[in-house]
């Protein structure tokens, strides 16, 4: 979190932008002020946790005299040894694939490929936690101070720890009315690896030697991949879409489903046409529309959106997509995107899956994906918090920025909002992105 003092000090994020970017472009090319107390509050919790009361603020302890003192310290706590409860991560991007996989192919990635909240996802950390959490979210809060390498200028980091006193023992998602949306326009045939159009817009024609590692092959496993994870009580339909969408498996309960026939089906498309994304948008929606005032302490009704995200034709723009996933998002019909691709537009989804309850993954590799599918599954699909507000009181504090949220660029003067919170795994009692 970035702030200022009125004596021209700033607050900036505890984790070091600079240095976070390039431990990621690493890894892409490897393979006496005042203190202020900040306070939250939570508008509407989602079930099925049931209403949270908002945490006491916690107490401000003093700044360190540096950043490096405040890296290295570190305190091993004894209710954090052994810990079974999830961590928290904010909703928006799950990883930085794209970005890596678009530099190993020697492309130049869009500013989109790689966010603040997508890096930290692929990362464990210490949240600064000093005492129990015994409800369902608690944060906690470190700071450091520094100096800025351009400006010489005194810098203050405060970072917010998303804790959970869940125990991963008693997290069960809730029973699914799911929709999977798969794209199957022409873009789904170019390679894994190589952009579908080229710098000037023009389709690019491909030879058969080329097709060999379609994205529409890795897409289509990547769907068996999520059917694999559904529950006999679980509820699920398919559409498909290119310049028009259809469907092909209406809403119907898995245990009354012949899922291998369905199996069969999905081998068998092919990619072809134009792309209208909001037709697979809508046509998805009227499948949920009648499930959207379920019990949401029970069920849970999302879309899982599976595309290179190339819209060519209908509503184009992200205004109109936005709009649709924001009026599913007040029916309690959330929107998962999984990218495929390195040409898989990030600038639009991005813009997008700011929304309440909306995530998104990229896929680079059908074993990969199933591997992430059998152990994140049911946290991609169950947000935990919606409506987090941060607040910092001071009179002579500001925050000036806040990093690692899809919705930090809305955050001015002394207000953050996340829309929402979903479960994540936790690795030596450190919870990943939080």
């Amino acid at each position: 979190m970035k702030g200022s003092h009125s004596l021209a000090h700033r607050i900036l994020p505890l984790v070091l932008v600079f240095m976070l970017l390039a431990t990621a472009l690493a890894s892409a090319c490897a393979s006496s002020p005042r203190e202020a107390e900040p306070s939250t509050s939570q508008e509407a919790p989602a079930p099925p946790s049931g209403a949270v009361t908002a945490p006491s603020p916690a107490p401000s302890p003093t700044p360190p005299p540096t950043a490096e003192s405040a890296i290295k310290r570190h305190v091993t706590l004894p209710w954090l040894e052994g810990s079974d409860t999830i961590g928290l991560a904010v909703g928006g991007a799950k990883g930085i694939d794209n970005f890596r996989e678009n530099i190993r192919n020697g492309y130049l990635p869009l500013p989109t490929d790689i966010t603040y909240e997508g890096l930290f996802y692929d990362y464990y950390f210490d949240t600064g936690q000093t005492k129990p959490c015994n409800k369902l979210f608690c944060p906690s809060y470190s700071y450091a101070v520094t100096r800025d390498p351009f400006s010489n200028k005194t810098e203050y980091y405060l970072s917010v720890g998303l804790n959970s006193g869940m125990e991963e023992r008693d997290f069960e998602r809730k029973k699914l009315n799911l929709v999977i949306v798969l794209d199957i326009s022409g873009s789904m045939s170019s390679p894994f690896n190589e952009y579908y159009y080229d710098q000037f817009g023009n389709e690019v024609r491909l030879g058969w030697l080329e097709r060999h590692k379609q994205k529409m092959e890795v897409a289509k496993d990547a769907v068996i991949a999520v059917l694999d994870q559904l529950n006999n009580g679980d509820r699920f339909g398919i559409v498909l879409f290119n310049e028009r969408a259809h469907l092909l498996q209406r809403m119907s309960l898995v245990r009354r489903t012949d899922m291998d026939e369905v199996a069969d089906s999905i081998f068998e498309i092919r990619a072809n046409g134009s792309t209208n994304l909001a037709d697979g948008m809508k046509l998805a929606t009227e499948l949920l529309e009648k499930y959207s005032d379920f019990d949401p302490y029970d069920y849970e009704n999302r879309i899982i959106f599976l595309t290179d995200a190339m819209p060519n034709t209908g509503e184009t723009g992200e205004y109109s997509l936005l709009s649709l996933l924001k009026n599913n998002s007040n029916d309690n019909i959330y929107t998962t995107f999984v990218g495929i691709g390195v040409d898989f537009n990030t600038q639009l989804i991005e813009s997008i899956t700011k929304t309440r309850g909306a995530n998104y993954y990229s896929v680079h590799s059908p074993g990969d994906f199933m591997e992430r599918m059998g152990d994140e599954f049911d946290y991609m699909v169950t947000p935990l918090v919606f409506d987090l507000r941060l607040t910092l009181e001071a009179r002579d504090w500001d925050i000036e920025m806040v990093y690692g949220s899809p919705e930090a660029d809305r955050a001015t003067g002394e207000l953050m909002k996340v829309n929402t919170l979903f479960p994540s795994k936790k690795e030596m009692a450190r919870p990943r992105a939080a």
